[in-house]
This record gives C-alpha cells, sequence and structure tokens, in this order.
C-alpha cells in the first residue's frame, strides 16, 4: 500500500503556505445559490470539514459561490480530502486544477506554486499503489498536474517502473474506458480536453506504446482472481485495435 506521510509533508506546506489567508466572513453566491447552504464551511474548523461538506461548495467555487481568495482558504483541506477521501465533485483533482487557474495560478509566486504541484505529485504517485475501488486514479491527478503546467514524463516513468499490481489495474481500467485512437479519447475527455496538445500528446503517446500491453500482460501473471478479468479485457482490447 502506498505511504500516505509522502502526502502528509507536502499538505502540511499547502496548510503553512496559505495560513494567513483569513476565513470569509461571508460568502457572495450568484442568484442560482442560496448561500445558507454553504453556512456550516464558517462555523467549522478548516481542519475537521468533510468531504460532503466541502465537495459541494468545491465544485462551485468561484464561479458562483465566493471568491479566489475564499477558495484559497479552503484549499489546504480540500486538497487533503481529495488525497484521502475523493467522494465528491469538488474534489476531482482536474477540478481543483481548474479552480486554481481561475484563482490566478499563472501568475502566482514560485513559492505559492511549489508546495501546492508538490501535493498533486505526491498524491500521483501514492494513488497508484491503492486500488482504484479504494482511491482517486493516477489519471485524474496526472490530469491535474498537466493543468497546472507541470510535466509528465517522471510521473509515467514511475508508473511503469514501480511494477504495482494497483497502478496496473489503473491502467487497465483506463484503456478499457477509451478507443483505440488516444489522441482523440484524450481530447474529446471533458478534463483531458483542457490539457495542452503537447501534454495530450504525451499522455497518449505513452498509452499507446507497446510497454502498456507489456506492462498488462505482467501484472496478469500475479493478479487476484477479483482482478484478473480487467487486465484480460484492457489486453484483448489492445491486441484487437493492434491490427485495426
Amino acid at each position: 500500500m502506498g505511504d500516505v506521510m509522502e502526502i502528509r509533508a507536502p499538505l502540511e506546506d499547502v496548510y503553512q503556505t496559505f495560513a494567513n489567508i483569513a476565513p470569509p466572513a461571508q460568502f457572495d453566491t450568484s442568484p442560482l445559490r442560496d448561500a445558507s447552504d454553504y453556512s456550516d464551511l464558517l462555523r467549522v474548523p478548516l481542519r475537521t470539514l468533510s468531504a460532503e461538506q466541502l465537495g459541494a461548495y468545491g465544485a462551485q467555487a468561484i464561479t458562483t459561490v465566493g471568491s479566489a481568495q475564499d477558495y484559497l482558504y479552503f484549499l489546504p483541506r480540500i486538497l487533503e480530502l481529495a488525497t484521502v477521501a475523493p467522494t465528491a465533485l469538488g474534489l476531482e483533482p482536474a477540478i481543483i486544477a481548474g479552480k486554481l487557474t481561475t484563482a490566478g495560478w499563472p501568475i502566482w509566486a514560485e513559492a505559492r506554486r511549489l508546495p501546492v504541484q508538490e501535493v498533486f505529485s505526491a498524491a500521483a504517485r501514492f494513488s497508484m499503489a491503492i486500488h482504484p475501488d479504494k482511491g482517486t486514479s493516477p489519471e485524474s491527478w496526472l490530469c491535474g498536474v498537466a493543468l497546472l503546467g507541470g510535466s509528465l514524463e517522471r510521473h509515467l516513468l514511475y508508473w511503469r517502473e514501480t511494477m504495482s499490481q494497483n497502478g496496473a489495474v489503473h491502467l487497465a481500467r483506463w484503456v478499457g474506458r477509451a478507443s483505440s485512437d488516444f489522441s482523440t479519447y484524450l481530447a474529446e475527455d471533458g478534463f483531458w480536453s483542457g490539457v495542452d496538445i503537447e501534454s495530450r500528446e504525451t499522455m497518449a503517446d505513452w498509452l499507446a506504446s507497446e510497454a502498456t500491453p507489456l506492462q498488462l500482460a505482467s501484472a496478469l501473471e500475479n493478479s487476484s482472481s477479483d482482478d484478473r478479468w480487467e487486465f484480460e479485457q484492457a489486453l484483448r482490447l489492445l491486441d484487437r485495435w493492434k491490427f485495426r
């Protein structure tokens, strides 16, 4: 299993980095939202807010609820919950990355950006060690990395070289959701479509590489009965696409 301490250190750095941001006194909302729906967020200590409470807010933040400054106050806890309790749309890594871009990410100082980037990187590695039924996918965190302008290469190398069984299950499921044309699949995906073309092509080339069926075949040999069909299905798809 992945080491949660690998995430804990960069998360604490994020808490420290954003510690000087005061909590909002109230939320400004669009006419489509009721501010009272988010009032609990103003009464509960930041580190005790639940995924249920912050997920709903995170999905609507900045666009229809509150300001960018408000979102940055909640950001440390949002990132923490996204790594340990990814149960709501507002905690989806790509959603978080999109909110940060709206909050001015491209012009942030490096000292503010780096701790956040480290959380995304550490969470991507951590997720590769966790079974898909129990955590967020590496795909989702890597999409966030790319949306925030980070490089995918080292993360993809890690995904190959760790030889994690759970990481291979994640890969098999991703292949199963895609099509033989990975470039088109990523360009049409709701999250990846917002990533720059170069990063999408890097991801598509990695998925289409001959190393993908090799990684899945190796994992199949050591798979449990519960996961075996995931690998078999993905390998059948890859083999079928090869001869089209």
